[in-house]
């Protein structure tokens, strides 16, 4: 099920939207939407940049029911189902972007140790 993560239907138009913000030396308001057909990269990108909490920036993503996300992924399955991921599709990236926490393989880290477990 990671067709919406890695292969978008449709390129999302923001990406040029969000760089050239970045270039103004005022502040400024941006919304937009994210559809299905864009993949949840974008959405995963707004969400590490509210994770972060620059100083002098605020990022509010809401549902189109007016609900704030937060930047938890564990506490937004249906954004994930939205996208048609669930988190261990996503697991990868969040976990690069700072939004999860590596798994820990305890038979992968306790591999090289000898044990006395029957």
């Amino acid at each position: 099920m990671t067709t919406g993560l890695l292969k978008p239907k449709q390129d999302w138009d923001g990406w040029q939207q969000l760089l050239d913000l970045t270039l103004k030396q005022h502040a400024f308001t941006q919304s937009g939407q994210i559809q299905q057909a864009h993949g949840v990269m974008p959405w995963l990108l707004l969400i590490a940049l509210k994770f972060k909490g620059f100083a002098g920036v605020e990022i509010g993503i809401v549902t189109e029911h007016s609900r704030e996300l937060s930047a938890d992924l564990k506490a937004e399955p249906e954004v994930l189902a939205y996208f048609g991921i669930d988190l261990d599709s996503v697991r990868p990236v969040a976990e690069r972007l700072d939004l999860l926490k590596p798994k820990l393989d305890l038979a992968l880290a306790m591999a090289d140790q000898d044990d006395s477990w029957f």
